[in-house]
């Protein structure tokens, strides 16, 4: 949504992905709609979040999902931020996911932007981590608190069909989402489309300092996708 490029896909390949979390009251049904399906996902979490829930953090882990960050506590207008402050946001929030993972190797070298809102600041923080931006295709606007369960379907499965493919954005902390989540991953598999599973290469590192050359798989199409930083 904000860059030119984006992952090579197949025709009716889709990544699932989930911001915001952990909240157990909804992360954990979420987990189990995705187990009973067979389906990997890579989450995108809040640093406080999983400070807080570090039980349903190892859950995900466990449940083989990937597992990127979306800051420390995911501020407003995340690319006006004083540098200091950025910089604070995004290591605090990998250092409480890693800590709630017990393993930092564990965690993928995958950031999602608070609010998808890039800037060429933000955008050289993460290359100085050795972090992947990863942003999105397609949302199907389940954040907002009054949508129903059928129309977070009818958006996400209206747009990934225009598209063909792609990153879909939800969130695992709304109860709406929850609600769709079955009924999607149904319309998904009618329509053909497929859910592949994005990993970090296994050479990916985070590096709080330093430059490097990094690399994300997907399982689907067989591709490789490589960034180098500059």
């Amino acid at each position: 949504m904000q860059y030119p490029q984006t992952l090579p896909l197949a025709d009716k390949e889709v990544v699932l992905t989930f911001d915001d979390g952990p909240l157990p009251r909804y992360s954990n049904p979420v987990l189990d709609i995705l187990a009973a399906q067979c389906v990997q996902a890579t989450y995108f979490l809040v640093g406080q979040m999983a400070r807080t829930y570090p039980a349903v953090v190892r859950r995900i882990y466990e449940a083989g999902h990937s597992i990127g960050t979306h800051s420390e506590d995911h501020p407003s207008g995340f690319q006006k931020l004083p540098i200091e402050k950025m910089r604070q946001e995004i290591d605090d929030g990998i250092a409480d996911v890693s800590a709630a993972l017990g393993d930092p190797q564990g965690l993928a070298p995958f950031f999602r932007i608070p609010g998808l809102a890039r800037s060429d600041a933000v955008e050289n923080e993460l290359a100085a981590r050795s972090l992947v931006a990863f942003s999105s295709d397609t949302v199907a606007d389940d954040w907002h608190h009054r949508i129903k369960p059928g129309e977070i379907v009818r958006r996400a499965m209206n747009r990934l069909q225009a598209h063909g493919k792609g990153i879909l954005l939800l969130h695992d902390i709304h109860p709406a989402t929850v609600a769709a989540l079955p009924e999607l991953l149904h319309q998904l598999k009618e329509a053909g489309f497929r859910v592949v599973h994005v990993v970090p290469a296994a050479a990916d590192r985070i590096e709080i300092a330093g430059k490097s050359v990094r690399s994300a798989r997907y399982f689907g199409g067989g591709a490789t996708v490589t960034s180098i930083d500059e």
